[in-house]
């Protein structure tokens, strides 16, 4: 019994960072070696506004809509964190739309593709970046 249950523990170690080369998200690093991660060593700038009733653009000011550690998970283009920001704020008063975008710079401080996230808060419809500019930032 103890040797099944040792075995099973040893799989789940080995599985779970599978996940992570097998998975969609090439920002999703919590098992990679980081030293050799071309993603974190970006410099990302976040952006964030909200569409309101009758159409009127507010810049959100991220300092205040959400905490700093937050803010440094965006900038890592974490898309489930995107996207449950994008979710928190279709839930402030007269928004209807909600856009993360973040523009970043390369290791060698090229620009990459500005990643654009949308959310229509009236259906819940989410538009994401397209996988191709995902896999060439991934690189």
């Amino acid at each position: 019994m103890s040797n099944a249950l040792i075995a099973g523990f040893v799989a789940l170690q080995l599985l779970i960072p599978l996940r992570y080369y097998l998975g969609s998200d090439p920002y999703d690093e919590r098992f990679s070696w980081r030293m050799f991660s071309a993603v974190r060593v970006r410099q990302c700038t976040p952006q964030a506004t909200d569409v309101l009733d009758g159409g009127e653009l507010r810049a959100v000011d991220l300092q205040d809509a959400i905490h700093t550690a937050w803010i440094t998970t965006l900038e890592r283009n974490r898309a489930a964190v995107i996207i449950a920001f994008l979710e928190r704020r279709c839930r402030e008063s007269a928004v209807e739309t909600a856009t993360f975008t973040n523009q970043c710079l390369s290791a060698t401080h090229e620009a990459l593709p500005t990643l654009r996230w949308t959310r229509d808060c009236e259906t819940g419809a989410v538009l994401a970046p397209e996988s191709s500019v995902l896999a060439e930032q991934r690189r």
